[in-house]
């Protein structure tokens, strides 16, 4: 801008140049997880001490969710927030409740929030997204219910080993696959839909007279009883 200002340049406009800043904005986002550069994600961790059971309540909104579980039994829940959204906790008793909320964080702030949640204790859970995506390994969890909702992402989710209530999964627009373990009991329903298709692995399901479909197991696992509505987008049962 100097050069143009004392006419250096000639009849170059340096005005031409703004496109470089939508890539140094791609940039950003690609190197640190956010437009602004003090907001990347930040790690946290909180005990466990006499927790016996938990409700995880989390909206992230336009941003990306990933959930999987804790390796050591001493933390109740770890991981990466974004900027201002680190969880808030609230206890009753022996329970937890663990709330994230996107309307906490800055909208120039997009560092995906990552979980980790504690393998040996009952969980309820609620995932939801208004643009982006959730993936949820619940292989090492266990599950008392669960809710997962997007309205443009894609949600993928690997089965928990147990669940005692039901799991439901909704996306309005998007691709839902679905990962059962080979050790893992599933029953699998699914709302058909005019513009939503099913592709299944037939060596690992079988489809019922209703049109479920069972993924059996060589042991006696107790059951999961998992409930799927797209409205448009494929389910991918795995």
């Amino acid at each position: 801008m100097l050069l143009n200002n004392f006419l250096l340049l000639g009849d170059f406009n340096v005005i031409d140049l703004w496109p470089l800043l939508l890539v140094a904005l791609g940039l950003q986002l690609l190197l640190r997880g956010d437009i602004i550069p003090s907001a990347e994600g930040r790690t946290f961790g909180i005990t466990r001490g006499s927790v016996q059971s938990g409700t995880l309540d989390v909206q992230a909104g336009d941003i990306d969710l990933v959930v999987g579980a804790l390796d050591g039994p001493e933390r109740l829940i770890a991981g990466q927030y974004a900027l201002q959204t680190r969880p808030r906790l609230e206890t009753a008793g022996s329970h937890a409740h663990i709330i994230m909320r996107r309307n906490q964080t800055p909208w120039i702030s997009f560092a995906n929030w990552e979980l980790g949640l504690a393998r040996n204790m009952p969980w309820e859970v609620v995932l939801g997204t208004h643009i982006g995506q959730i993936d949820w390994d619940a292989s090492g969890i266990v599950v008392e219910r669960a809710l997962i909702s997007t309205g443009l992402g894609d949600i993928r989710l690997v089965c928990p080993p147990e669940a005692m209530g039901n799991i439901e999964v909704h996306s309005i627009l998007g691709t839902i696959q679905i990962v059962t373990p080979t050790e893992t009991r599933t029953h699998i329903t699914i709302r058909q839909r005019r513009f939503s298709k099913v592709h299944a692995d037939m060596g690992r399901y079988t489809q019922a007279e209703d049109g479920s479909y069972l993924a059996n197991s060589p042991n006696n696992s107790p059951e999961i009883n998992l409930f799927i509505d797209s409205i448009v987008g494929d389910v991918y049962l795995i």
